[in-house]
């Protein structure tokens, strides 16, 4: 999951530079940046289901598991109506830039949860 978040801040963190969208380097990093976030959302898709039921207790992990889809449907949308002030207020760039940490956050948190399971014993994962 860290290498999720890693991937979405590199391909959104580039949407945040300050592209001319006519010039080559401009649509080349529109294409790279894309392809960069989406290989962020396969390693997402694989990998969160069972990250959930890693980190849940055995009698939630049903329930956990059946909210991964409706925080998704919640995200696309009420992203929209959070993106439009934001880009209405200071542009795309801060869109993106928020975008970036944010997946930071995600990934660093995702990094620190997996320090700490390896670190705490095998007997752990049996609750």
């Amino acid at each position: 999951m860290a290498a999720s978040g890693l991937l979405y801040l590199l391909g959104f963190g580039i949407l945040a530079l300050p592209l001319d969208g006519t010039a080559f380097w401009g649509k080349s990093a529109f294409v790279l940046s894309t392809f960069i976030w989406t290989l962020g959302e396969i390693v997402n898709a694989v990998n969160i289901g069972v990250f959930i039921a890693r980190h849940s207790p055995v009698n939630w992990r049903a329930s956990f598991q059946s909210f991964i889809g409706l925080f998704s449907m919640a995200g696309a949308s009420v992203g929209p109506l959070v993106a439009g002030p934001v880009i209405a207020a200071a542009g795309h760039s801060a869109l993106w830039a928020g975008t970036a940490v944010a997946c930071a956050f995600w990934g660093f948190g995702a990094l620190l949860l997996d320090r700490k399971d390896r670190s705490s014993t095998s007997e752990a994962w049996d609750r």
